[in-house]
């Protein structure tokens, strides 16, 4: 049974071989430090820049499967130039054309998330600039160059196929930062649905070409990252009334050309909007962080047919076999409700050795039977 098939039988509640079997993938700082303990040097970003080739490089090393995407674009049909503003020995400050500050990690001097200074977005002029001049809807100019060869690929393929990312929070918190798309859901409700709308209508002129142009997708994919530790950063009822006729009208387009299966990725704690996603559409949850949302518990408050991808806490492949153990056999007892798909809960940090994450691997594999 190749992955494909596994997949897609696994997601419709059909019998499989064992459950699919992915992981996420690692920090950059990680593959360096693995070198060092027997990763061969051709599977860091530094020794293999295409990320497509190095992430089937890294599945096919430690013997997992992986979604692949299809690279239309769904947000800026352009990326805005950068220029670096000021530095110290190890970070720098960027300006980009589109009007944002931000504050990253010089190449080898570190790695984490950038700290926003400024966010591009803070009026109505704002979006409308950024929207007219990086966000047009034309769909010719979203297609990749070799589109043509791909659609060929992706008809003799055995791998999973996944739509372009989508989302409707996560982006535009990227653009507005958590305070100010905060005050606009509550104050001015109505630029908030003029800006999903306008993602929407992207989402759909890309859905459109997909299915005119005879491309067979296995799954939809979602990002938005619209939750913290305590819960959601809109209230569950802000997110029915806004978010869930939007998705409804993505899913149940991609539903009425054979494609049932939409996944979504949102860190935090699911807890409140987990349902909710449900009845927009999404029938897939990735990643459960285990430090913030109860596993257990989630699987017992939802559908089984809503699948709960990831979380195993990728902090005890720091502290020890022992722990690998404790964290295996916890994630056991979720999968014996049915409807998971284990694995981390997010990109293995540097503090892992290579040695315990095989270990981890080789236990893991066991659990879902393969």
């Amino acid at each position: 049974m190749n992955s494909r098939e596994r997949f897609n039988r696994f997601t419709h509640g059909q019998a499989v071989d064992h459950i699919p079997d992915f992981e996420f993938w690692f920090w950059d700082t990680t593959l360096q430090r693995w070198t060092g303990e027997g990763l061969p040097d051709d599977l860091t970003p530094a020794a293999c820049p295409d990320a497509e080739v190095r992430c089937d490089r890294l599945a096919d090393y430690f013997d997992f499967e992986y979604i692949h995407g299809v690279p239309i674009k769904t947000r800026f049909v352009r990326t805005p130039t950068e220029e670096v503003i000021a530095q110290d020995d190890h970070t720098e400050t960027v300006r980009t054309e589109i009007g944002e500050e931000l504050v990253r990690f010089k190449p080898g001097h570190g790695e984490s998330i950038p700290t926003h200074t400024k966010y591009p977005i803070r009026t109505r002029e704002d979006w409308q600039r950024i929207r007219d001049e990086f966000m047009p809807i034309d769909i010719d100019r979203r297609m990749p160059e070799n589109w043509d060869a791909l659609r060929q690929q992706y008809a003799a393929r055995d791998t999973i196929l996944n739509s372009p990312q989508m989302g409707f929070y996560g982006f535009l918190r990227n653009l507005l930062g958590v305070e100010e798309i905060s005050v606009a859901f509550a104050l001015e409700p109505q630029w908030v649905e003029e800006m999903m709308d306008h993602l929407l209508a992207i989402y759909m002129a890309v859905a459109e070409r997909i299915i005119a142009d005879g491309v067979q997708l296995d799954i939809t994919g979602w990002w938005e990252d619209m939750c913290y530790s305590s819960g959601p950063l809109i209230s569950p009822q802000m997110f029915q009334d806004l978010m869930v006729p939007r998705y409804r009208k993505v899913t149940d387009f991609y539903r009425r050309h054979g494609v049932d299966r939409a996944i979504l990725d949102s860190d935090g704690n699911v807890h409140k909007l987990a349902p909710l996603w449900f009845e927009a559409g999404i029938n897939l949850l990735l990643p459960c962080e285990a430090a913030h949302t109860d596993t257990l518990r989630l699987r017992q408050e939802t559908p089984e047919n809503l699948i709960l991808c990831g979380g195993i806490d990728k902090r005890q492949l720091a502290r020890g076999r022992q722990a690998i153990d404790a964290e295996l056999e916890r994630t056991r007892r979720v999968m014996d409700l049915g409807g998971v798909i284990p694995h981390l809960d997010h990109l293995v940090p540097p503090d892992v050795p290579l040695a315990d994450y095989l270990y981890y691997r080789d236990k893991k594999r066991r659990l879902i039977g393969k």
